[in-house]
């Protein structure tokens, strides 16, 4: 088990008033993620169904569960150093987040 794939699979609900400050967030925050080492990718797909709350996905990929423990020990250290408040964030731009950590399996 140690050595699957891991992905983080985030849901976003971002009401439309505060769209372009979670995108500015999001885009600091991949650069420290994608910079940890054992980071395999990260995306962010958007759904627009509803014009007034919108929907991101966010699918980070780490080569294993240790590099992603590791690697999120260091972004909460990086984020705390530099004064950014994740939680704070998200509360005080209304965005609800689903957060779901997932081994990968072999299908075929």
């Amino acid at each position: 088990m140690e050595n699957q794939n891991i992905a983080i699979i985030n849901q976003f609900e971002v009401p439309a008033s505060s769209e372009n400050d979670f995108l500015e967030f999001f885009k600091t925050h991949i650069k420290l993620i994608v910079s940890q080492p054992g980071n395999m990718e990260c995306r962010l797909f958007k759904n627009s169904d509803d014009k007034n709350i919108l929907n991101y996905i966010s699918i980070v990929r780490w080569h294993n569960q240790e590099a992603m423990q590791k690697a999120g020990a260091n972004i909460n250290k990086a984020s705390q150093k530099a004064g950014i408040d994740i939680v704070a964030f998200q509360k005080e731009y209304n965005i609800k987040v689903i957060n779901r950590i997932c081994s990968e399996i072999s299908v075929l």
